[in-house]
């Protein structure tokens, strides 16, 4: 969202009362950088398609507290690997294990970069997109535990990994230079990366990993978020029809979407829902609190 620029006398559309709460529920949500006035008028001049984006591309950065078992990917991280870090790695697994908070375990940019506007100093700009978690699709995590002398917990290891609704799964274990482009760390991990996402492509089949757009937000994710603004408000007006109402929550979920098509996995996202347009994520769980399609797109 780095490429929003605020206007110095932003305008503002009008908007039916449940979406513009919706709106304002998420401006308060999402953490500005800088966090002022100007920053503030900028979001509210957004598109409601360009407030979901920045929504979600932000939430996308949690995890939800539960339960998963621990696995690791033979192709990215050697059993040895595992077993001579075991002594590090062994607070996060047990959180992990324990389905406990694993926030304090992920970058602070997570908690304090929901969108990143110009006039933020220059150590924070682009930081409101995690890409290796957008390109790759893996979350990376600090693995030393908080005390006197390391309060939040940092450490120089990180682990790289794919969340999943039950299973922690290690694709790999690296460091910060894995971040910085040309270095080896950087092509080790790209590397790794690409046949973690290819693994169950056959051989000689084309396809395309977590397509990105130029603004470096995923492109399924921006498609659904152009889909949550349209579908809301073509809706909206029927929703003071209690029949229209009553059939939203009365009707089955779709069989099969574009979102549901082979080839591509429907993570679970971490979003709860949010006051006064809740009623629109039950139809298809989309929207404040459901689904977001991600993943390879075979062609």
């Amino acid at each position: 969202m780095s490429a929003v620029v605020p206007s110095a006398t932003p305008t503002h559309a009008v908007y039916r009362r449940r979406i513009q709460a919706f709106r304002d529920e998420i401006i308060r949500r999402v953490p500005r950088v800088p966090n002022n006035k100007i920053t503030l008028q900028a979001m509210e001049a957004m598109a409601t398609h360009r407030l979901l984006l920045a929504f979600i591309t932000w939430r996308m950065r949690h995890i939800p507290s539960k339960p998963r078992r621990v696995s690791a990917w033979s192709g990215g991280v050697s059993r040895l690997e595992l077993q001579l870090a075991d002594r590090v790695l062994r607070p996060l697994l047990q959180k992990v294990k324990n389905g406990m908070d694993l926030t304090p375990h992920l970058s602070d940019l997570a908690k304090t970069a929901g969108i990143v506007f110009p006039g933020a100093r220059a150590a924070a700009k682009k930081k409101d997109i995690d890409f290796t978690l957008i390109r790759h699709g893996l979350y990376h995590f600090h693995v030393s535990a908080a005390g006197p002398g390391n309060p939040k917990g940092r450490s120089a290891s990180l682990v790289f990994a794919e969340v999943l609704e039950d299973e922690f799964r290690i694709v790999a274990l690296s460091n910060h230079s894995a971040f910085q482009f040309g270095t080896s760390e950087h092509t080790r991990l790209s590397r790794i990366a690409r046949g973690y996402i290819a693994r169950d492509i056959p051989a000689g089949q084309a396809f395309m990993a977590h397509p990105v757009m130029t603004s470096g937000h995923s492109m399924i994710t921006t498609m659904f978020a152009d889909h949550c603004d349209d579908y809301m408000r073509a809706v909206d007006l029927s929703l003071d029809d209690p029949a229209f109402v009553d059939k939203l929550y009365s009707d089955d979920p779709p069989a099969a979407t574009a979102s549901s098509s082979p080839g591509r996995k429907i993570p679970s996202y971490n979003g709860s829902s949010m006051t006064s347009y809740s009623v629109y994520s039950t139809r298809r769980q989309w929207c404040s609190s459901g689904f977001i399609p991600s993943s390879t797109v075979r062609v």
